[in-house]
């Protein structure tokens, strides 16, 4: 791993957060702060040329961190406008630990940082834009160069209906394939008769490409649970391994609950469900790839559980 390349990125990234805030003169303070755990059981490998089960298997942990900093934000007294420009440092470790494998199919390890910058602007009749931006790097962390860096950005505009029901749509372009790649991004925030709440985020919050469905039952203000189905992609450049290939693309099909305590300025979360899915291809970092068939290596369907909180400063 290439430490130096690190630590001047990591100073970059630093240099760049304090040089913007001094400029638009707001003072550089953090106001959240998340860390999570997830863990996976031990799942049998699914080997591709025959969807056999085998007696090969992996147990998967991994830790989420994100830290959010105001950077400027702007409340006009006069018109209620709302203006400002947040920025974000998240990082995901995944340790994989491997047991009678007779050659390597997956890495043992792999990380995801981001820095990214997220801007919210309220226009005319109840609409708003919201716009985002990240670059990270995704690697096994054996061997780090500009292969490895990735680079996502987007927009929304979000419509208030009514209090209680706003929808957004945009685009977003994420770098997973080299070239730049067009998705869509939906946004649905829907609070139903004050008990249930329906969220949509394409793209959710974190590393890779994430999604979220959930639909939330609140019991008070202190206690929420709810029901979510929570796809994520992630692109990793690893070292060669499987297929003699260095792009990692990994999906994982998260079903759970979560359940949730909101406290005086802290949210604890909870919850576990069901991994139907866990799979990882291995191809070159080329557009022209991204359509061919190649074979997935699976892990069985297993549980997982995760926990974390949130501080809101």
């Amino acid at each position: 791993m290439n430490k130096t390349l690190v630590y001047r990125l990591t100073g970059c990234m630093m240099l760049f957060l304090f040089l913007f805030s001094w400029k638009t003169q707001a003072q550089l303070r953090i106001t959240t702060v998340q860390v999570s755990a997830e863990y996976v059981p031990s799942s049998r490998y699914i080997r591709p040329e025959d969807s056999v089960k085998t007696h090969h298997t992996t147990t998967q942990q991994r830790i989420n961190t994100a830290l959010g900093f105001s950077l400027y934000n702007r409340i006009d007294t006069a018109t209620g406008a709302v203006r400002s420009l947040t920025g974000i440092i998240s990082g995901s470790y995944s340790r994989w630990q491997h047991k009678d494998y007779e050659r390597a199919v997956f890495p043992e390890e792999l990380f995801a940082g981001d820095l990214g910058l997220s801007y919210y602007r309220t226009l005319r009749n109840r609409w708003a834009f919201l716009g985002m931006a990240s670059a990270g790097i995704y690697s096994d962390m054996k061997e780090i160069d500009g292969n490895d860096i990735f680079i996502n950005a987007g927009g929304a505009f979000i419509k208030q209906f009514r209090p209680n029901f706003a929808l957004g749509f945009g685009l977003f372009v994420n770098t997973s394939f080299g070239n730049p790649m067009v998705w869509p991004t939906l946004l649905v925030q829907w609070k139903m008769g004050g008990r249930y709440k329906l969220n949509i985020n394409v793209p959710d919050k974190g590393p890779g490409l994430a999604f979220n469905v959930g639909v939330t039952r609140i019991f008070s203000k202190q206690y929420e649970l709810s029901l979510a189905f929570k796809p994520r992609q992630m692109t990793y450049d690893i070292t060669r391994l499987t297929d003699d290939k260095r792009l990692m693309s990994y999906w994982e099909l998260p079903i759970g609950i979560e359940n949730r305590w909101h406290l005086k300025n802290i949210d604890l979360f909870i919850g576990g469900g069901i991994m139907p899915l866990r799979s990882a291809e291995f191809e070159e970092k080329q557009v022209s790839k991204m359509f061919s068939r190649r074979p997935g290596h699976k892990l069985a369907t297993n549980g997982y559980f995760n926990i974390g909180f949130q501080w809101k400063l």
